[in-house]
């Protein structure tokens, strides 16, 4: 489901697949088609569309830092950033996106 989700992760059509989710989850679950799927979510620890679509856009950005300005490069102060360091942000990030369940980007930036 990951696959393309930067180039239309945001797009009308992804409310579709984001319905399709959760029906996959509820039936996953045993739920009733009113359940809400936030809990769901978090025990199956899968991230709903929006957040697998936020992870994926930062995962680009943290995977191609080389083509980004950071702030040590705007003011000369140098940092050299570590493989672990960048290991330990995609889990924390993981974990925050999984404690959340954002079902849309407004939830995301309030």
């Amino acid at each position: 489901m990951s696959y393309g989700l930067i180039f239309g992760g945001n797009s009308t059509k992804s409310k579709c697949v984001f319905k399709l989710q959760k029906r996959s989850i509820r039936i996953i679950m045993g739920a009733r088609n009113n359940d809400s799927c936030r809990e769901f979510f978090e025990i199956l620890k899968i991230l709903p569309l929006t957040a697998q679509y936020i992870y994926s856009l930062l995962m680009v950005v943290v995977n191609n830092r080389n083509l980004f300005l950071d702030n040590a490069e705007l003011y000369t102060i140098k940092t050299k950033k570590s493989y672990n360091e960048t290991k330990e942000f995609k889990k924390a990030l993981k974990r925050f996106l999984l404690d959340n369940s954002f079902y849309s980007m407004d939830e995301f930036f309030n």
